[in-house]
């Protein structure tokens, strides 16, 4: 048997659509089965059970004793009868469209929803989910759009979250049915109020009502039958999606501006009207409010590009400066070798003072190497703390993609120049100290092994003779 033969199979044993209790994993429900070859179907759906059903289950109501193979129940037998259903990630399976108000909650995360009594003309989307005929074999993926603001963040439902949903893409239609379906007309329902809920400031129970309230001005508060929000969905489909659709940055501005229309346009005597032309005024507040934002983004477009070329260009300063540095130390570097070369090399003081000589300028060198990374170091991180200040104001304008791409990206690029620098220069230090360190190690070892030369004697005058008396 294939779903939608099931599905038949029910409602011939009794099951009405709506009313039989269907949840996502299972449908149960209690009949009779006098007519012969009704019940020849269930032993025979029992027996070979299709790979969509996980298992069918047919036993005496109020008992665990199940229907024998060749058992032929007297009239008006009361039984039990429970069909399970396979269960697929991210798929939600029913035999009837009119089970889907009680599936508010399953249809989170779900990309596809296959119904049995469903017709290939009757599938249709939204920006979250496929609503389809239940195949016999494999369903195909369903790729979702993109997460779009949350509702709750800015319609405040004091009914502890069971009124505003989380994701709007589930009631968001995307693309409608040829032909209309129980699961469509009953999907319609649902979306509709959650619609409703989502572009109002405020939701709240009071009683068995749902109380929507507009902030204005005026100020409405009000409640709406199901058949009241059927006649006005596809006005709530163009609102919600435009408010919610548009991106997440001023979600909250056209919220705002959405609600103040509709409630503009309420009329208790006249509620197919609320919302009519509602979404073209928002529009065009939204249009002349982008236009005098405009000027801030500007300024603030100005004072980025600005600051990242001061940036840039303080970033590469400091390359320079320690590359300028390194000549610095290095002409420090070459006095040892200096007093090496014009001392006389077999007197031992003229060693040990090149090696004390050699070892000052190693310290020397890696003392202000550090010194000099240490300040760039504070400087950079302070150059960090800065943009954090502007780019808060500056994401009132821009999204955290733009402020990349205009000012993170070419700053890092800068830093990534001078950290290869920074590399290169510390590799010539370390090379430098190690040769110093060397040279010092040598001069030491000479000083200590070389031999005591001993002056020669001086020649005496000789002292005049003294003549004869």
């Amino acid at each position: 048997m294939s779903p939608s033969e099931v599905a038949s199979l029910l409602i011939e044993t009794g099951a009405v659509p709506g009313e039989i209790l269907e949840r996502a994993g299972i449908i149960s429900f209690s009949a009779v089965l006098d007519n012969p070859a009704t019940l020849a179907k269930w032993k025979a759906l029992r027996a070979q059970v299709p790979s969509f059903l996980a298992e069918v289950s047919i036993t005496r109501h109020g008992t665990d004793v199940d229907l024998d193979e060749d058992e032929m129940p007297p009239p008006g037998t009361q039984f039990s009868i429970a069909v399970r259903k396979a269960q697929a990630d991210g798929q939600l399976s029913l035999f009837f469209g009119a089970s889907l108000k009680r599936m508010e909650n399953e249809l989170a995360g779900k990309s596809v929803v296959c119904i049995a009594d469903m017709t290939s003309m009757s599938t249709f989307t939204t920006h979250r989910s496929r609503y389809q005929r239940w195949p016999d074999g494999v369903v195909a993926n369903f790729t979702a759009s993109e997460a779009m603001p949350n509702p709750r963040r800015i319609a405040h439902d004091a009914s502890d979250g069971e009124i505003v949903p989380s994701d709007i893409r589930i009631w968001l239609l995307q693309s409608r049915p040829t032909d209309s379906s129980a699961a469509f007309q009953t999907w319609r329902f649902m979306s509709a109020r959650k619609l409703m809920s989502s572009l109002s400031n405020q939701v709240f129970k009071q009683g068995n009502d749902t109380v929507f309230q507009l902030s204005g001005p005026p100020s409405r508060r009000f409640s709406l039958s199901d058949s009241d929000l059927l006649r006005i969905a596809d006005r709530l489909d163009e609102s919600a999606t435009w408010v919610f659709g548009s991106g997440h940055r001023d979600a909250d501005t056209r919220h705002l501006l959405v609600a103040a229309e509709w409630a503009r346009t309420y009329r208790e005597e006249a509620l197919d009207k609320l919302g009519d032309g509602g979404l073209d005024s928002a529009k065009a507040a939204y249009a002349a409010y982008v236009k005098t934002g405009s000027k801030e983004t500007l300024k603030a477009l100005s004072d980025l590009r600005k600051t990242v070329n001061e940036d840039a260009q303080k970033t590469t300063q400091k390359a320079q400066d320690l590359s300028a540095g390194l000549w610095k130390d290095l002409a420090i570097a070459t006095v040892p070798f200096v007093i090496k070369v014009l001392s006389d090399a077999t007197k031992s003081e003229n060693l040990w003072i090149a090696c004390v000589f050699a070892i000052g300028a190693a310290i020397f060198l890696g003392v202000s190497y550090n010194l000099q990374t240490f300040m760039n170091r504070r400087f950079f991180a302070a150059q960090q703390a800065s943009r954090n200040v502007w780019r808060k104001r500056l994401n009132q304008v821009l999204t955290n993609a733009e402020i990349e791409e205009i000012s993170e990206g070419p700053i890092n690029e800068s830093l990534k120049d001078y950290d290869i620098i920074k590399t290169v220069v510390q590799w010539v230090y370390n090379v430098l100290i190690a040769v110093l360190v060397l040279f010092a190690a040598f001069q030491a070892y000479s000083a200590v092994t070389a031999p005591e030369t001993t002056p020669l004697p001086t020649a005496q005058p000789r002292s005049p003779a003294t003549p004869p008396t």
